[in-house]
C-alpha cells in the first residue's frame, strides 16, 4: 500500500475491508465522533494523547495496518506536542490511593481516643451493681430502735439513695446510714443510679418490736 499520509492510509484500509465508519466504531468501541475526526483530520476534537494512541492501535488491528508506521503518520499530520501533565490519563478515583502522613496521624489519634473512651462508656451507661449487707434479708426482727443500714456498689461514682435520700459512697464503694426504727414494719428502698444509665433497686423490711426478745434463727420450739 502506497503511503498517502494517515488519512489516506485509513480511508484506503477502510475501503479495502468494505466497512463503514459506523461499523468500525461498533467493532472497535471508539465513539463515532472520534472516527470522523480521524477521517477528516480534525484532530483537535480528539482526546488526550494516551487515548488517541490507544484508538490508533485498535484501528490498526481492526484494519490490519502496521501500527508503528500508522502511528508515525498520525503524529506527523497532527503535529502533536509532547505529552505533558495535561495529557496524562485520568486518575482512577476508585483505586486505592496511598495514605498520606496526615491521614495516618488522624487515624492513629482516633484509634487512641476510642481505646481510651470505650472502656469509660460503662461509667455513663449500663446497670450499676448494688448489694445490701445489713439487713441482709427481708423481715429482719430487731428489739432496738437504732439500726445501721449498710451496703456497697461496685463503682463508687454511682449515686446511692435510701428512701430517695442520697447517701455518701466511700471510695471503696461502701455506704452506710444510721436510722431510728419505728414500731412494727420499716421499709427501706435502696437505689443505685448511673449517669445516663439504668437503676438497681433493692427493698428490705425491718420489724422493730420493742421489749420483745428476738428469736434466734433455727431455735427449736419446745412444748410442755
Amino acid at each position: 500500500m502506497e503511503l498517502k499520509g494517515f488519512r489516506g492510509i485509513l480511508r484506503d484500509a477502510l475501503k479495502d475491508r468494505g466497512a463503514s465508519p459506523q461499523k468500525m466504531s461498533e467493532e472497535t468501541g471508539i465513539a463515532p465522533i472520534y472516527i470522523r475526526a480521524f477521517l477528516d483530520g480534525d484532530f483537535e476534537k480528539l482526546p488526550a494523547l494516551p487515548y488517541v494512541r490507544g484508538y490508533v492501535e485498535r484501528i490498526s488491528q481492526y484494519l490490519d495496518i502496521e501500527f508503528d508506521d500508522f502511528w508515525g503518520q498520525y503524529k506527523k499530520e497532527a503535529e502533536i506536542k509532547k505529552s505533558g501533565e495535561e495529557d496524562r490519563l485520568p486518575v482512577n478515583r476508585f483505586a486505592l490511593q496511598p495514605a498520606s502522613k496526615k491521614n495516618v496521624l488522624i487515624i492513629a489519634v482516633v484509634l487512641i481516643f476510642l481505646a481510651l473512651i470505650v472502656p469509660q462508656i460503662s461509667s455513663f451507661f449500663g446497670s450499676p451493681t448494688l448489694e445490701v449487707t445489713n439487713p441482709d434479708r427481708n423481715d429482719l426482727i430487731v428489739d432496738q430502735p437504732n439500726f445501721i443500714l449498710k451496703g456497697f456498689v461496685k463503682r463508687a461514682q454511682d449515686k446511692v439513695l435510701i428512701n430517695d435520700e442520697e447517701i455518701v459512697v466511700f471510695p471503696d464503694g461502701m455506704f452506710e446510714k444510721e436510722v431510728v426504727l419505728s414500731e412494727k414494719i420499716n421499709l427501706f428502698r435502696f437505689k443505685a443510679k448511673r449517669f445516663l444509665g439504668k437503676e438497681a433497686v433493692i427493698e428490705r423490711t425491718i420489724i422493730y418490736e420493742s421489749g420483745q426478745s428476738v428469736p434466734e434463727e433455727n431455735e427449736a420450739t419446745t412444748t410442755d
